[in-house]
This record gives structure tokens, sequence and C-alpha cells, in this order.
């Protein structure tokens, strides 16, 4: 790195497949890496599925065949010719059986059964489906890849919007794994977002002291106007940005000047949207970065989640820092043997790889949060995000010390259960 200060964190690590130099996998500084216990089971490399009925009572295929080729030049490093052929499965609107979405790209993604997600997409009967209407943006120092004249998108991230604040962003692999968490679409091939039918923007700030970022989340909250620290470090906001839930899987140290991030994440609570922010992977008993460490704070607080990671057996894996002070707006998400879409899909992993990190498990909560805001579009953000919390269910109740309003300092209100937050019979 140019400043040998810089504490930013990427709260991700791959750990089945080594991360290109550009993702800041771990950590870039002094903070540890806190390896995996055991490796992670191997994925097989997907093959772009045949067409396939979808599975259950009544249900229905939704949308056409979609296929497309990317052909790069010839002389690409990367070169590839890719034709993908898949189709957008969707169970009929009634009735709803859970097993319509236990299909072999929805287990790919084991997190998605273990917070009872197809549960979840069963029982909802009110709103939109899979986030449907409702705008996630990854908010990193790279981009989502998206199309260029040489490399593609990822076929599951294709309609990805990508806004460049400060004209200065570049691509990275980090922020693409995070939103195939998010949003994967539902189309038969690789493995399924929480939120399959969200709308995705990616937005990306510079390397030099985060001074864009309030500008940056002044776009996701529709906003137009000049932003930055002083009148010679201004950007434009972007309202093609504006997005209603704003995800961020790093953390920035205090010499990263975090004031531009938190007045930034303010004027997202003022204008009605909601965060979620990756506790960071130094396994301490607090969050040690902002944004999970201000969820808490005056003007953010109540449309905000912080978020640490479950092992496979919900437990809060080693690396995972704690809710600690920001037990009250803080829950846990699955943040292991994370099979997601990989930036570098062109090369030998085709396309996907296995991954863990507090970065993944708040890109669960992203889409946890677009699926019950789509299917509760009369409910406002802070009810969304309150919704989420209460409906957490409690893991590790011999260790996790909950007190008597039923918060740990290790896992906040506990673990997320999308089954509970999308069953329209529960009260609010």
């Amino acid at each position: 790195m140019n400043r040998p200060q810089l504490a930013r964190v990427a709260f991700g690590m791959v750990v089945a497949v080594a991360c290109a130099p550009s993702i800041h996998a771990n950590v870039e500084t002094s903070v540890p890496a806190f390896p995996l216990e055991s490796p992670p089971v191997p994925q097989p490399a997907p093959e772009p599925p045949a067409a396939q009925p979808a599975r259950g009572g009544n249900a229905t295929v939704r949308a056409a065949t979609a296929a497309y080729t990317h052909i790069p030049p010839a002389d690409h490093p990367r070169r590839v010719e890719t034709l993908y052929r898949a189709e957008t499965l969707e169970p009929a609107t009634s009735p709803r059986m859970p097993s319509s979405w236990t299909t072999t790209e929805y287990n790919a993604q084991s997190g998605l059964f273990r917070m009872r997600a197809h549960r979840g997409y069963a029982a909802r009967t009110t709103g939109k489906p899979g986030g449907g209407g409702i705008t996630i943006t990854i908010v990193e120092d790279t981009q989502v890849i998206s199309d260029t004249d040489e490399i593609p998108g990822h076929p599951d991230l294709r309609d990805a919007t990508v806004v460049d604040i400060s004209g200065r962003g570049s691509t990275g692999h980090h922020s693409t794994l995070v939103a195939g968490v998010a949003v994967a679409r539902r189309n038969g091939f690789g493995t399924l977002g929480v939120a399959y039918n969200a709308n995705l923007v990616s937005t990306s700030f510079t390397d030099d002291q985060e001074e864009d970022l309030e500008a940056v989340l002044a776009s996701a909250a529709g906003l137009t106007g000049r932003y930055g620290p002083d009148d010679a470090n201004t950007w434009d906001a972007d309202p093609a940005a504006s997005t209603h839930i704003a995800n961020f899987s790093f953390g920035l140290g205090a010499t990263d000047n975090p004031v531009q991030l938190l007045n930034g994440m303010k004027l997202m609570a003022r204008e009605g949207r909601i965060m979620t922010a990756g506790l960071g992977n130094d396994g301490g008993a607090e969050p040690a970065f902002i944004p999970a460490s201000a969820v808490a704070d005056a003007g953010i607080a109540g449309h905000a989640i912080a978020v640490g990671a479950l092992d496979p057996i919900d437990l809060a894996r080693s690396f995972s820092n704690h809710c600690g002070a920001v037990k009250r707006w803080c829950i846990f998400a699955p943040g292991d043997r994370i099979y997601t879409t990989d930036g570098t899909y062109w090369s030998t992993t085709r396309g996907f790889r296995t991954t863990a990190g507090t970065s993944f498990a708040s890109a669960y909560v992203a889409g946890a949060m677009a699926s019950v805001w789509a299917a509760f579009p009369d409910k406002t953000g802070a009810e969304i995000v309150q919704r989420l919390l209460d409906t957490a269910r409690q893991v590790d109740t011999a260790n996790g010390n909950y007190d008597s309003n039923g918060l740990s300092p290790i896992y906040g209100h506990g673990a997320l259960d999308l089954e509970a937050a999308l069953n329209p019979t529960s009260s609010w």
C-alpha cells in the first residue's frame, strides 16, 4: 500500500482458492489473519446446467431461456469464449412449498438452508419475491466486476449498475464475492443469492484517505450536490446510485479519516435508507473498525446492523469479532464455507469459489433486508431493521451470556432467521 498507516480491512477471506493480489484478503496491515481450523469441503467446478423444471407443488418457469456469448480479443491474457444458458425458476404463487427452493443451485449455498431461507420464501404471501423492486449497493474500494469490451461480468451478476463517484475506482474480486451472496440470480446455474430478484448497484471509493465516501453514500441516499471534507476535495453525488440498502464489507481505522463515512451513514439514515456492516475478522470482543462500531451512534442507530460470522454449526467463528458495545444493533449470519461468485470466473475456478469472513455474513443480512422489504413494502427501513433483529433466534445459549433483554455480548440478538422474518403471520 502507498500509506503504511492504512488500517482498512476487507472483511472476507478466500479459503478454497487464493485471492488475486488486488483483494485485501483479510487485512492490509497490522490486524492478524485468522485461518480456518479445518479446510473447507471442496466444491466441484459448476457447469451451466440444462434447463430444468422447478420442483414442488404447481411450480412454474416464469422466464424464458437466456443465452449469451462473450468472446474476448484473441490476445487477451484471460481469454475464454463463454456461452451461458439458464432459466430463471420461480415457484407458483400458490400453493408454496419449501421443497420448491431446495434445488442444486440453492443447496450450493449452505448458509441459505441454515437461515431457513427456503421456508421463508415458501411462507411469503405478500409483496414481491426475492427482493424484487429493492436495490442493494455494495460499497467497497473496488467495483463489482461488470461487462467491458474485454471481460464480461459474471453471469449471476450481469445486470449490475456500476457508479464511480470519483472517477478513479477500479474493479476487484472481493466486492464480486460479496455481491453474489446478496443477489446471485435464480437461474439454475452456480449459486443463489438471498435477494435473487433485487437490483444491484456497485459504488466504489478511492484509496486516498477515503475523502469521497460522503459523496458515495449521499449518492446511495439518492441525494444530489457536492460532498467532501473541504472545498478542494469534493465530489458530485450521483442519484443513479440511489439504493434502499448499503452493504459495508470493510472497516476503516482512525488513520483512514472515517468522518466522511460517518457523515455519509447519517445522510443515509436521515433519508430512510438502511445499512449492514461486517464486524471484522480479528477475533475480538468488540467491533474494531467503523462502520460496524458506529451502528449505535446517534443519527445512525436504528438504520444499521453490525454482523458477525457463524460457523456451520451456528457458533461464532473464531475469526469473527463479537457484537460487544453494539449488541443492541447486531446479529450473526453464516460466514464460513460460503460458495459465491468469483470475480476471476474466466479462470480455472469456472465462476465460483468457497470463502469465509464477516464480509459475507453482512451480505447475507443485506440480502435478507431486501427480501423482507420487498415482501412488506409498506414498512419503513427502520422497521425492516427491527424486524430482522426481533426475529433472530438465539444460538449458543450455554455460552452466549444473553441478558434479560435477550441480548448477548457475543451474538447480539442471535442468528439471522429468514423464515421468521418473512412469515406474514408473525406480528411486527
